[in-house]
């Protein structure tokens, strides 16, 4: 199609007013109005579209932008409207010369953009958020179709549309512990406003209770015990997005029966007998049920513990509890470890039923009459309440505190027993009893009326008053007191004094927790009869541990790390004794008291300060894998005790060098057994209560020689054969009081046990006699079933009580103790093997006590299985990764130093065969990259795949490159250059081969298309003909030889006509 020549150069359309007019006037124009009209806004036309050959479309489509259609007009209506036509506009050199056709009219509605709203709050209710806005107040009302309401998260982005009358919107089931982004914007015909936006963090669900435990437990009930959850919601957001504070509602929980054994009592759960405090509810399964106890109905002995009572069990079951969690506004948390409990039998009947344990207890009238409390030690006292009902059912002992005294709230007595919640609340003990002067007054009027005295005041670390003088105050009382200490300074100076005391007047004096916060370390010290301490060692301050290894995590300086020690309420607000090593030096000499029966003065300890460490030596430390510790030795050396505290760095992999935060560890060396290491991790106050609570009941239960007290365990698998055999039950008769030793009645009681606890004690059996009992053939059958079970331990009791025996078979005795020899040979060739942890020696060590039938591998087997779970993992591990966590599983295994060692090699070679591979990735050519991966082989290493796609790259690139040089294709050279730069080959010297011989190939074909042109435009046949063979070499395009082809072909035959016509002329 042709254009018209009327339509000039630079044809276009346009949207102009309506009543434009032509006139000749003036040479022509157009005019609007009586104005001129020769310009058009560039955004209200469009030039008409060129095709490839330089020619008009006369069709298609064009857009037209127009920010302002109303000129010079201003517009205050929220719209207006404006007559418009399309028109054909003829131009030349940028001046319209017409207009072609009739106009096409047009008529705009113009309308404004909503503004953005005024105002935007969010306020979160747990999962539901409310959104309340407004708009600014306009003197016109601008139309607004919808509302556009945008929610955005990490998860999702979507947009909701809202009513345009609405001011608030509420929103659902909003995810826990998630940021949200609400935007909002009016929408109207004309578009969308701007936006206006807010955000919020909704609260996460409750972390999981803390220490779930059984507090107590009862026939038919157990009394439930945990910490509250650390965190509530979102501790991030402080709740400054939530309605109300968050807060945990109520705590759920499943309960089933774990007990899968056959029974023939129903195994339904009982629904009749349920707890006040735990709405129980049946699930869709009879064996199990939802628990559920609300806030209100828990009970809080101690200010970090709850109490919840779980009831309407069946006696003597195991329970299992599961999915115990606390549920907040976000629903229910993350749920604690599932807890297993068994409730307490029935006691005892006339009837065949076997326990699992049962105790028979001879014993005269027995009473504790009371414990007077010197300082008031808020955990210890409500550690007392909580285990009240377990101490009453399990040993029968009701425990009444009868005196405190304390520094600054006053010193009250009461021998009927003082009421502890009262205590506990109240700012001051006055008007809770007989008030006193101090604690020496206090005991005087006591005397008679306690059993115990517990000391917990805070002694001079010179020369332990005023405890010591307290303790020795107790020992001396009329009749006599246990004394029980917490402090250090009275077992560092008056260890000997106080036990020679205690000892005379038959009492105890105890300190457990004195030293590692009631971990029983003299209870492992008092119980290794015929051992001797040679060492001891270890860290024994909780405080500069802390404060060390707050430095090495958080980076902080010596002084923040006191501070936030003191902030945690672990360090004096005077924190020089624990500084300087001094309260160290105490504990190290209260250790060696006991252990070496030596006293020590802590003065003459030299002790070691942190005072003088810095950041930069904890960083230097940890560079090397080291931490920096205080540790305290002391070793018995020529009958002296040489005892320091020391400043060393010890590994990190080490026992004590792993020690974090409050933890503190002691490690006993003796004579015969291997080094022992005690741990207590981040002990609190309730560690340093037991440790009472412990000396207490060992002071209380434990009787002492000549005392009014015994009691026999029988195992469950005796009573089943005794209640098969025999109608009466075996005592132990030999170990029985005689009825010589008192004038007064014995008698006899009988109950049982499970892992619920004991059962309440049966009928008194009274008897005026208990004679001793001892006959051959029991005895020779209890030795023929002790070499039978072949459990050394017993095997070596049996002989012991046999030795003055005569047997009718004289070998007997010599077949057990040659049987007692191997089975302990062999019993010590596992422990060592044990301790040695290598799994071809313990192997090898239990097919040998396999062989002997040595009891009580089980522990040994779970540990070569482990072990030798571990070792394969260390050689079928895969890759670096795999590698290094199955070395740390063996390093956490304590493999033998040679199974580390080689596995450490391989992980060095993988890693130095990584480095290689990426190097040579790098450097990206074929053949260092092909004999890297040949090293790799088999390896696994993370780059491997990668590294093969590279090599497929690359090697096709240089293949390309390489035929690309011989064919000297053009086409082949682009494509082999374009494929090495894509796979980043760097083989230069090819590369730039590759070029070369392009920008030469290109060269030659462009001066023969060059020659060939002009040799077309010459119209010279020979010339053509030569540029044609030329062009034909040089790879010129096809279409120019095709075309210089033809053109050769008509030159030659006008050439062929013109010599045929003068042929014929």
């Amino acid at each position: 199609m042709k254009v018209l020549p009327v339509l000039g150069e630079t044809p276009f359309i346009a949207l102009v007013p309506r009543g434009l007019r032509w006139t000749n006037a003036g040479g022509g124009g157009f005019y609007l109005g009586s104005q001129s009209f020769n310009e058009i806004d560039p955004g209200l036309r469009a030039d008409l579209q060129v095709d490839r050959d330089g020619k008009l479309m006369m069709y298609g489509h064009v857009e037209l932008v127009a920010p302002f259609l109303l000129r010079g007009q201003r517009r205050t209506a929220a719209s207006a409207e404006e007559d418009l036509e399309f028109r054909l506009f003829c131009s030349r050199k940028n001046r319209i010369i017409g207009c072609i056709g009739e106009p096409l009219r047009v008529q705009v509605i113009h309308q404004v953009v909503p503004p953005p709203l005024a105002t935007l709050q969010v306020c979160c209710d747990g999962h539901r958020a409310t959104l309340r806005w407004a708009g600014f107040e306009l003197e016109e009302k601008i139309p607004v179709d919808v509302i556009h309401l945008r929610v955005k998260t990490d998860r999702r982005d979507e947009i909701l549309d809202v009513s345009p009358e609405a001011t608030q919107y509420e929103l659902n089931e909003l995810l826990p512990d998630t940021d949200y982004e609400f935007y909002l914007r009016l929408q109207s015909h004309a578009g969308a406003g701007d936006s206006i936006s807010c955000s919020c963090r909704t609260n996460a669900r409750c972390s999981p209770p803390l220490g779930l435990s059984r507090a107590g437990a009862s026939t038919t009930y157990v009394d439930l015990q945990w910490k509250p959850p650390q965190v509530l919601g979102n501790e991030r957001t402080g709740d400054r997005w939530q309605l109300q504070a968050e807060e945990v509602r109520s705590y759920e929980a499943q309960l089933s029966i774990a007990d899968d054994s056959p029974s023939p009592r129903s195994r339904s759960l009982s629904k009749s007998r349920t707890s006040a405090a735990a709405d129980l509810s049946l699930d869709k399964s009879d064996l199990c049920r939802r628990c559920r106890w609300e806030m209100g109905s828990l009970q809080s002995k101690s200010s970090e513990h709850l109490t919840g009572r779980l009831g309407g069990l069946r006696p003597d079951t195991l329970y299992s509890l599961e999915m115990f969690c606390a549920v907040n506004s976000m629903g229910a948390g993350t749920a604690a470890r599932e807890l297993q409990f068994w409730t307490m039998p029935l006691h005892p009947r006339a009837t065949r039923q076997i326990a699992e344990l049962c105790q028979f207890v001879i014993q005269r009238n027995f009473g504790f009459g009371g414990l007077v409390v010197l300082t008031l030690r808020e955990a210890f006292l409500r550690l007392l309440q909580c285990k009240e009902d377990e101490l009453l059912s399990r040993y029968g002992l009701r425990v009444i505190v009868v005196g405190i005294a304390t520094h600054s709230r006053g010193v009250v007595a009461s021998p009927d027993g003082l009421d502890l919640d009262a205590c506990l609340a109240s700012p001051s003990l006055a008007g809770l009893g007989t008030e006193l002067e101090d604690a020496k007054a206090l005991l005087q009027h006591l005397s008679g009326h306690c059993d115990a005295v517990l000391e917990a005041i805070n002694a001079s670390h010179r020369d332990g008053q005023p405890a010591l003088d307290l303790l020795e105050a107790a020992l001396r009382l009329t009749p006599p007191a246990h004394a029980i200490t917490a402090s250090k300074p009275p077992v560092a100076f008056g260890y000997r004094r106080l036990s020679q005391l205690a000892s005379q007047n038959q009492r105890r004096f105890l300190f457990e927790s004195s030293v590692m916060d009631g971990v029983p370390v003299f209870s492992l010290l008092r119980q290794l009869p015929g051992a001797c301490v040679r060492r001891i060692s270890g860290i024994l301050n909780s405080t500069t541990n802390l404060i060390l290894t707050r430095m090495q995590s958080e980076g902080c300086t010596l002084e923040e790390a006191v501070e936030f020690a003191q902030d945690q309420g672990i360090a004096e607000r005077d924190p020089s004794d624990d500084l300087d090593g001094k309260d160290a030096a105490v504990k190290l000499c209260c250790l060696s008291a006991v252990a070496f029966r030596r006293d020590v003065d802590p003065a003459q300890i030299p002790t070691a300060s942190i005072r003088g460490i810095t950041l930069a030596e904890i960083r230097d430390a940890a560079s090397r894998g080291l931490a920096v510790k205080v540790v305290c030795e002391a070793e018995l050396v020529d009958g002296e005790v040489k005892a320091s505290v020391s400043l060393r760095h010890l590994p990190l992999t080490s026992a004590i060098g792993c020690l974090q935060g409050a933890s503190s560890a002691v490690t006993l060396e003796t004579d015969v057994l291997a080094p022992v290491t005690v741990t207590s991790t981040d002990p609190t106050t309730m560690d340093t209560a037991y440790g009472l609570l412990q000396d207490l009941l060992t002071a209380v239960l434990v009787k002492l020689e000549g005392g009014e007290e015994k009691s026999f365990l029988m195992e469950e698998e005796k009573l089943r054969r005794f209640a098969d055999e025999m109608p009466e039950l075996p005592l132990q008769f030999k170990e029985m009081p005689d009825s010589s030793s008192s004038d007064a009645e014995h008698f006899v009681k009988l109950r049982a046990r499970n892992p619920g606890g004991w059962s309440t004690w049966s009928e008194e059996v009274v008897t005026s006699s208990i004679a001793r009992q001892q006959g051959a053939d029991n005895a020779q059958r209890a030795l023929e079933q002790a070499m039978a079970r072949r459990v050394p331990e017993n095997l070596m009791k049996v002989l012991k009580d046999v030795r003055d025996i005569e047997f009718d078979d004289k070998t007997l005795v010599s077949e057990a103790t040659e049987l007692l020899e191997t089975l302990q040979a062999v019993q010590t060739k596992v422990g060592e093997a044990m301790v040695s942890r290598d799994p071809e020696n313990l192997q090898r060590v239990l097919a040998e006590a396999q062989k002997v039938s040595l009891p009580g591998l089980e522990k040994a087997q779970a540990l070569l299985d482990h072990l030798q779970r571990v070792c394969k993992n260390l050689d079928t591990a895969k890759g670096i990764d795999a590698l290094r966590a199955a070395l740390r599983d063996g390093h956490e295994a304590r493999l033998p130093a040679p199974i580390l060692q080689r596995a450490v090699q391989r992980l060095g070679t993988r890693e130095a065969a990584q480095q290689g591979l990426e190097m040579a990735m790098e450097a990206a050519r074929v053949p260092v990259l092909r004999a890297a991966l040949d090293t790799a082989k088999d390896m696994h290493l993370p780059s491997e795949d990668a590294a093969l796609s590279l090599l497929k790259a690359i090697s096709h690139s240089e293949n390309l490159l390489q035929a690309s040089l011989i064919s000297r294709d053009i086409r082949d050279l682009e494509r082999a250059l374009d494929s090495s730069d894509k796979s980043g080959l760097r083989e230069d010297e090819l590369i730039m081969r590759a070029q070369k011989l392009l920008a030469r190939q290109i060269e030659l074909r462009d001066d023969a298309s060059a020659r060939l042109a002009a040799s077309m435009e010459a119209r010279f046949p020979e010339e053509l003909q030569a540029a044609l063979e030329t062009a034909s070499v040089s790879q010129v395009d096809q279409q120019s030889i095709v075309e210089g082809t033809h053109l050769l072909r008509q030159l030659e035959q006008l050439l062929a006509d013109i010599e045929a016509g003068n042929t014929a002329k």
